[in-house]
């Protein structure tokens, strides 16, 4: 077990926030996540914001990847609209958009959302095939001496767990 996840506190859930294009991974970090920590005993809810319609099957998309990778929650969420699914159930119930830190975990990874403040988020970017022009070395970005962003490899689940201890 890590020391992130046997520092979560008692009270409100503690948000982790994923923000990022369209198949940069998000949900695939959010799945390893949720994996980790559920190992260790932590309760995990997902919360996914879309643009597209909201279905009920509790078997597609990324909500239904987020419940086998060990969510006891996952959230669908689209306008003021919500659809939450649980691993026991066939089908979502539909009901009002959850505040996350009412949510009953003691983590809850959302995705997307990325105007929301109220929790850290990090930004998961990947290049994609059409991005490169062939082969590189390494990357130079213009905004990396201004920024005080963090740079976390994909990789290293205890450095992300740490990033949101420390900013919760």
């Amino acid at each position: 077990m890590t020391a992130a996840v046997r520092a979560l506190p008692d009270g409100p859930p503690r948000i982790l926030g994923l923000v990022g294009a369209s198949g940069s991974g998000k949900t695939e970090l959010a799945c390893r996540l949720i994996e980790k920590l559920a190992a260790g005993g932590v309760r995990v809810a997902f919360v996914k914001h879309t643009h597209h319609p909201l279905n009920d099957d509790r078997h597609r998309g990324d909500t239904a990847r987020a419940l086998d990778a060990g969510a006891t929650t996952a959230w669908l969420i689209s306008g003021d609209e919500a659809v939450k699914f649980v691993a026991t159930a066939e089908t979502g119930h539909r009901t009002a958009k959850p505040d996350p830190f009412e949510i009953d975990a003691d983590v809850v990874i959302v995705e997307g959302a990325r105007d929301d403040d109220r929790w850290p988020r990090l930004r998961v970017e990947t290049m994609k095939a059409d991005d490169r022009a062939g082969e590189v070395d390494g990357v130079v970005d213009a905004r990396a001496s201004q920024s005080r962003l963090s740079r976390l490899s994909s990789d290293d689940l205890e450095s992300i767990l740490r990033f949101f201890e420390v900013r919760s």
